[in-house]
């Protein structure tokens, strides 16, 4: 009885320090991804000359717009990052039209030419979201983070 006390005492603190970890080193790691992605993808698609980006100062790549919510169903946790930048004009959020393009579930963009006839660029999918997890996949960067953060915690791994 004492061994599963334990047991489940430890399980209950190793779920705690994931998800933890997952909320400060990971979190952070995806962060940097997604805006190295968003940069790629949203902000070097084109240069706009109807309004001036907002970029890291409450735009796309303002880490500040980003929350994580967890869910723990049955040993396994989830975390899920949203990017909750809003349209400087409308006050909606922005990811959705610009992951799914103009017309995407409704949502428009406000301007639909620009100067030099290049709108298309803007206009249509620029789905920073699919890349990003392409990346996490593909690369360890998010398992190197979470064994760092499980390392500060403590633990240590062979």
């Amino acid at each position: 009885m004492v061994r599963k006390q334990t047991l489940n005492k430890f399980i209950k603190k190793l779920e705690r320090d994931i998800q933890n970890t997952l909320a400060t080193e990971v979190f952070d790691t995806v962060v940097d991804i997604q805006s190295q992605e968003i940069q790629k993808k949203v902000y070097d698609a084109y240069s706009p000359y109807r309004y001036q980006r907002r970029g890291a100062q409450g735009g796309l790549l303002d880490a500040k717009n980003n929350i994580a919510t967890f869910s723990n169903t049955g040993g396994r946790i989830e975390m899920i990052i949203q990017n909750t930048t809003k349209g400087k004009n409308n006050g909606e959020y922005i990811t959705p039209l610009i992951v799914g393009g103009d017309g995407y579930k409704g949502m428009e963009y406000d301007f639909k030419r620009n100067r030099d006839g290049t709108q298309d660029k803007y206009l249509k999918p620029r789905d920073f979201i699919s890349t990003t997890m392409q990346r996490i996949q593909r690369t360890l960067e998010v398992h190197d983070a979470m064994k760092i953060g499980l390392m500060k915690r403590g633990y240590k791994f062979k």
